[in-house]
């Protein structure tokens, strides 16, 4: 099945595991953790009954072929859709504006760095305000197989791929490492400060910050109204197992303000609404008050 997941849970509804794919791979391979429990791998080797091995999928000549434009070497679609060529966009805003289904190009700031949240990493235009470089516009990427570069948060890079939709998401699907390429080390993107009330598809991919009534918590999701608007809609806050940190206890009727990326994940078609922010690290979560007794 395209663009969908698996989750494994425990007994109480946590989440334990979780793996989330645009497509699912050839009949002779399989997404798997490689080695056995470790990181999740997109051209596995189908192995049942034996331990996890990586694969070099075969690439077809008549699907791919290899080029070196500039200073990449990479494999790219020898039919583009709809016959178009890579677009220099330039910037994240601009590469938005083309739609799905355009191959492009441009340079960001990273505001997600790898090893977070699987296989993907956030990237943003820097917008200059007088306060500092606060983050813009900002996108998903998903590199389909291979390892990231070593990146850092604020690392200006060079991306370029597909943008296609997950989950109502726009992201930027890149096929291999090479296409990602580090220019320079830069300075972090201050987070947009928000009101729950705003949160919606101009937000998403972006790098923002705002106060919380903590309403809910289920699993690594913490269910969150504006302190201002209590009887306003609600955002759900996700901090992945995949962060490698516990946040501190959160309980219910407690503020706290959240730094975090906008990311959408609808459940059915169309895909509309599923905004979340996602958490990086632990000082994404600040408790501002205690619940009042």
């Amino acid at each position: 099945m395209e663009n969908d997941y698996v989750r494994l849970l425990r007994p109480d509804g946590s989440e334990a595991d979780r793996i989330d794919w645009i497509e699912k791979p050839p009949r002779d391979r399989s997404i798997s953790r490689y080695p056995d429990g470790k990181t999740w791998i997109y051209d596995a080797k189908v192995t049942p009954g034996q331990p996890n091995a990586r694969g070099e999928p075969e690439v077809s000549s008549s699907t791919w072929q290899l080029t070196q434009p500039g200073r990449y070497s990479e494999y790219e679609y020898a039919n583009n859709v709809n016959g178009q060529g890579l677009v220099q966009a330039g910037t994240v805003a601009n590469a938005r504006l083309y739609g799905l289904k355009v191959y492009v190009e441009f340079d960001a700031l990273v505001t997600v760095p790898p090893g977070l949240l699987g296989r993907s990493i956030y990237v943003a235009d820097p917008a200059r305000y007088p306060a500092g470089p606060f983050a813009g516009a900002g996108i998903h990427v998903y590199l389909r197989r291979g390892d990231y570069p070593q990146l850092r948060e604020g690392d200006l890079v060079r991306v370029r791929g597909w943008l296609e939709s997950f989950r109502g998401e726009m992201q930027l699907v890149v096929d291999r490492p090479q296409q990602i390429v580090r220019l320079s080390p830069a300075a972090h993107l201050l987070p947009l400060s928000i009101s729950i009330g705003q949160m919606g598809e101009r937000l998403e991919g972006r790098l923002v910050t705002f106060r919380g009534l903590v309403t809910g918590v289920q699993g690594d999701t913490v269910y969150m109204v504006d302190p201002m608007r209590p009887r306003g809609g609600s955002v759900r806050v996700v901090i992945r197992n995949t962060l490698g940190w516990t946040p501190a206890p959160i309980t219910r009727g407690e503020i706290w303000e959240v730094t975090g990326i906008v990311s959408q994940f609808a459940y059915e078609a169309p895909w509309n609404g599923g905004y979340r922010v996602l958490v990086r690290v632990p000082g994404d979560l600040v408790r501002v008050r205690a619940a009042r007794k």
